[in-house]
Parts: C-alpha cells; structure tokens; sequence
C-alpha cells in the first residue's frame, strides 16, 4: 500500500513538471535562447573578436570617481567581400553596462536584443555592502511580459517575485524607460559601426 502511494506520488510529480514545462510562454523561450546565443558570442576581456567597449571615467561630487563600462556584443559579416572587403554588416545582440558609485555600490544592466535588434530582455544587478538586488523584465513587441525580482542574498529564493500579469504603473512606466535607453544604446551602437568604416 505504502509503495503504491509512492510511485503514484512521484508519477504524479513527474507529470506536473513536464504540464508545467510544456506551458513554458514561447516568447520567454526564445528569449533565453537569444540570450545563450549572445553569451557564446561575448567572449569576456581582452577579446574584441564580437565586442565592441567604452569606458567613462568622471569624478562625481560627493561620490569620487565613477568608471563606467559600455560594452556592445555583435555578429560581424562582410557585406560585399567581391566590392569591398572590408566593409561589414554589423548585428546588435547585447549591450552590458557597469558602473560604480563610489566604493560602495556596483551596478551592472544588460539590454538584449532580437534578430531586428529590437529589444526583448532587461537585467539589473546592485551589489552593496549590506547585500543587492536584480531584476529581469521579458518583453515581446514593446510590451512587458515578465517581471522577475530576487534580493540578495537569498538563501532559498524566499524574496524573489516574478509575475507574467498584473503589472502596475510603476512597472509599466519603468519598461518603457528601459526599452527607450534600450533604442538609445542600439543608436551609439551604430555610431560605432559606422566610425569603424570612417577613414
């Protein structure tokens, strides 16, 4: 008796993990493999091969020096090798900004794109001295479809939320501010494409 509500237990387990996997929303799919494919592509310091970088540095009142990192992770290909070899169409996957606020703070964002480099996924990190926070936001034509929230640290993932609906006005205020950044790093993206062909 004991064995048979064992085995149907775990059958029972085993079929709402795969119904849970099976509804899996098809755009947050996509999005992570898009996301996998720009992390093969970004191939980590001193390596230019799919990335393009700037850093900022400034001194902020009361702050001190702040050093900010852009870097941009791309696919290259000639556009017409017979014409002109060295002419390249250029392909916006990720953009990973970091920065400090003083020795305090450490914040890193990250846009990402899809195929038309139209932007499809947010992450923010903060790490402080007393802990942090990071936050995911999933879109699919300009709409928020995910919002996913997590401090740390978090033994447990007891403070994470993560919401496919029900978003508020702060949210949805917030999701267009970072689609709008998310434009504005792809259009110094192309000012920097187009500096690499400039003679």
């Amino acid at each position: 008796m004991m064995l048979r509500m064992i085995i149907t237990a775990l059958c029972l387990t085993v079929a709402i993990t795969g119904a849970t996997a099976a509804t899996e929303n098809p755009d947050i799919t996509r999005i992570r493999a898009l996301y996998e494919d720009a992390r093969k592509k970004d191939c980590g310091e001193g390596c230019e091969r799919h990335n393009y970088s700037v850093t900022l540095n400034s001194v902020l009142p009361a702050t001190g020096p702040q050093t900010k990192k852009i870097r941009f992770t791309l696919s290259a290909e000639q556009a017409n090798p017979r014409e002109d070899p060295y002419l390249f169409r250029r392909h916006l996957h990720k953009v990973t900004v970091s920065w400090n606020i003083s020795a305090s703070a450490q914040y890193t964002v990250e846009y990402l794109y899809d195929g038309k480099e139209r932007p499809v996924f947010f992450f923010h990190k903060e790490e402080g001295v007393g802990g942090g926070s990071e936050k995911r936001m999933y879109f699919a034509g300009n709409r928020l479809i995910r919002f996913d929230t997590v401090s740390l640290p978090d033994p447990g993932n007891k403070g994470r939320s993560i919401r496919d609906r029900g978003f508020n006005e702060n949210e949805i205020r917030e999701a267009r501010t970072i689609l709008h950044r998310a434009v504005r790093y792809r259009k110094l993206f192309r000012t920097l494409a187009e500096a690499c062909d400039w003679n």
